[in-house]
């Protein structure tokens, strides 16, 4: 007959507490015939289902000992259910027997009353796990490992905040994904405030994408930003994209709006503008070889180092170079 012996309880494998068990029973067995082929050392929980499953498949004798008794949180039984297929059944007369030595043995009731109620407690925690088991689709009467869980929206996976092994509690942070509908995407540009006219709501945008440089898209303006970056000069511009898939988060895009009629804007090098006491200027000539400096207001950056501008006219020469013609008039100067 081969006989295997199953040591449960977490203490064991810390070491908490001294494993006699196997060798009293060990002894004990082969006084009666009997050599133990094999033992195990599970911790509490749902390993113990699965050493019975595994020992059972090999042995004709299986002895499951703990290593603290029945605690509260011996779930031994529970477990041997599971592996048999098996439902627990409640028996008065066991639990009469049991007050009965409490009785003899003059121990307080109240020690009886609150081991059951913990054991209630623990039911009643072990019928909401079966619940929430039954919730995500998996059946506790066949205890499975493995709980498949789906998202409750389709969508792609953009944040990640779990690892495998990790421990998720519902509705506290950190949450295990965030599931996010690309199918229509947000594009937020930056708009510089003098070209701020141009912009209403419910108008399109074509949107010019790095990565696919041939690709033009159309963008409907879905909102208008309130505040003006008083840095850059510009406010954001949101636009709603329909998305067939090539956008990606954190893509750089170039959105082009157009005005109700056209309008001609000069473009001068970015050289030829001074920035000097928190101001653009450029130096367009007059008469008798002089200069003159000309407040203008700057915009967007254009190819060829080029930018545009608006206070002077389309067609207006200025001084390619402003910072060296203004070094020379500071030295004339001195």
């Amino acid at each position: 007959m081969r006989v295997e012996i199953i040591n449960t309880g977490t203490e064991l494998l810390l070491g908490r507490v001294a494993n006699t068990h196997p060798g009293f029973l060990a002894q004990s067995l082969l006084g009666l015939g009997l050599r133990v082929e094999r033992q195990a050392t599970v911790p509490d929980g749902v390993a113990i289902a699965e050493a019975l499953r595994e020992a059972m498949a090999r042995a004709d004798l299986i002895i499951v000992t703990g290593g603290l008794g029945p605690t509260s949180d011996d779930i031994t039984r529970e477990a041997a259910a599971a592996a048999f297929g098996r439902k627990l059944i409640f028996h008065q007369e066991i639990l009469d027997g049991i007050a009965a030595k409490f009785a003899k043995r003059k121990i307080a009731m109240n020690d009886l009353q609150v081991a059951q109620d913990t054991e209630d407690k623990a039911k009643v925690a072990v019928e909401t796990a079966a619940e929430h088991l039954r919730l995500l689709g998996n059946d506790p009467d066949k205890m499975n490992f493995m709980v498949d869980i789906f998202a409750p929206v389709s969508g792609v996976i953009t944040d990640q905040e779990v690892a495998s092994g990790s421990l998720v509690q519902a509705y506290s942070t950190p949450y295990p994904f965030t599931i996010s509908d690309l199918s229509t995407i947000w594009i937020v540009c930056d708009v510089y405030e003098n070209d701020m006219s141009f912009v209403r709501l419910g108008e399109y945008a074509d949107i010019h994408v790095s990565a696919y440089p041939n690709t033009v898209l159309k963008g409907r303006i879905s909102n208008i930003g309130a505040i003006m970056d008083p840095n850059l000069r510009t406010a954001k511009v949101r636009l709603e994209v329909a998305n067939s898939g090539i956008l990606r988060l954190g893509m750089f895009v170039t959105a082009t709006f157009h005005g109700q009629q056209s309008v001609t804007r000069s473009a001068v090098p970015a050289t030829a503008i001074l920035h000097l006491h928190d101001r653009d200027w450029v130096y367009v000539p007059v008469e008798d070889g002089q200069f003159k400096r000309v407040a203008v207001v700057g915009g967007k950056m254009l190819p060829d180092n080029l930018q545009e501008v608006t206070g002077i006219d389309p067609g207006q020469k200025v001084v390619q170079n402003a910072l060296a013609l203004q070094a020379t008039v500071e030295q004339v100067a001195q």
